[in-house]
């Protein structure tokens, strides 16, 4: 389905921490207002989907069971919130998981206040940050699938072929190479706002939340080739 005018009307750039302990999430909030970054306390979920504040950041308790179809009941409100999910306990999988769902940050609740203020920042600013201490068990992951995937001599393209038009494929290519929307609009000698449609298109197709997903996602099922990522 494509994403009409009022998708992005409705955006409202807002970013949501979720918290699996109601002591740590008092904690947090103190630790954010002692940083002097706002931050509004919503003591139920269904109050996420009432207010009508833009770049905002809020503070949910939601308990780890839920927090997977909680995220994806956010993300389908409003594709343009940043999720921030911090658990007692993280496991790399999982942390995958929530990335694949179009979460922007992992953190466990031990974590020094510091990153924490740190991560918040960045991911109100649409960055992806993942708990560090995870960071080399990510990369021997991705180094290993990587190995893996290239010993796959073709790219699966009767599936993307029956997903994506020619042109957008040909942008899901250049995404996975890391090219921006500029780039991407000098290579293919088309206008910029052309490129940001087709991204939004494609996103829409590959029901992902972002542009690094649609390249995760694309390299799972052997659409497109991910060397240069």
């Amino acid at each position: 389905m494509l994403a009409t005018k009022s998708d992005f009307i409705n955006r409202k750039n807002n970013t949501v921490i979720f918290v699996e302990s109601l002591l740590f999430l008092s904690g947090i909030c103190r630790i954010l207002e002692y940083y002097q970054i706002v931050v509004e306390r919503i003591p139920f979920f269904d109050d996420l989907f009432q207010t009508d504040c833009l770049n905002s950041i809020f503070i949910c308790e939601v308990a780890s069971k839920d927090m997977e179809t909680k995220t994806k009941s956010i993300l389908k409100n409003d594709s343009s919130t940043k999720v921030i999910i911090i658990k007692d306990e993280l496991k790399v999988n999982e942390i995958e998981a929530f990335v694949d769902l179009g979460v922007k940050g992992c953190l466990q609740s031990d974590l020094d206040e510091v990153y924490l203020v740190m991560t918040v920042k960045q991911v109100h600013l649409g960055n992806l940050f993942i708990d560090y201490r995870f960071t080399n068990e990510i990369f021997r992951e991705y180094k290993s699938y990587k190995k893996i995937y290239k010993q796959k001599h073709t790219v699966d393209l009767e599936s993307i072929n029956t997903l994506l038009t020619r042109r957008e494929y040909e942008i899901l290519k250049l995404l996975a190479e890391g090219c921006t929307n500029n780039q991407i609009s000098e290579r293919l000698y088309i206008s910029e706002k052309t490129v940001k449609n087709h991204v939004s298109n494609i996103l829409a197709k590959m029901q992902v939340q972002d542009r690094l997903n649609a390249v995760i996602k694309g390299g799972r099922h052997n659409w497109i080739k991910i060397d240069a990522c």
